[in-house]
């Protein structure tokens, strides 16, 4: 199941830059009403970027995984973090984990939005100091 969604995911890429689309959003697949296993998503998730990334896109720059579960987006965030060190180490032994990112936070006003972003900012504080 995962290498043929691997291949549907390729696919919907390579449609999205055939159509010079500049960003699109995919659901994280398999961790709905199906409770697929996390890490095989972030997996084959990852193996499906890389293989688009792979082909030198020249119109879709941004590509999102959207994830509406705390605990999906903590599973799936491990699971490609250790991905990357694993490739990363595969090319330089001494490699030191780095991260940095970006997050988007939507909300009715600024108000909400200030309530939402204050407990991040404090989280990344101290997870990155």
């Amino acid at each position: 199941v995962t290498a043929a969604w691997r291949k549907m995911v390729v696919k919907c890429l390579m449609k999205a830059e055939e159509m010079r689309l500049s960003s699109l959003a995919f659901p994280a697949l398999g961790t709905g009403s199906l409770h697929g296993n996390l890490r095989i998503t972030a997996q084959f998730m990852l193996e499906a970027l890389e293989e688009f990334g792979s082909k030198r896109p020249l119109h879709l720059t941004n590509i999102s995984i959207a994830v509406l579960e705390q605990h999906v987006l903590e599973a799936l965030h491990n699971g490609m973090r250790e991905r990357y060190i694993e490739n990363m180490r595969l090319w330089n032994p001494e490699y030191e984990e780095k991260m940095s990112g970006d997050l988007l936070i939507c909300g009715e006003s600024s108000d909400i939005l200030e309530e939402a972003i204050q407990p991040i900012n404090r989280a990344l504080c101290v997870l990155f100091t």
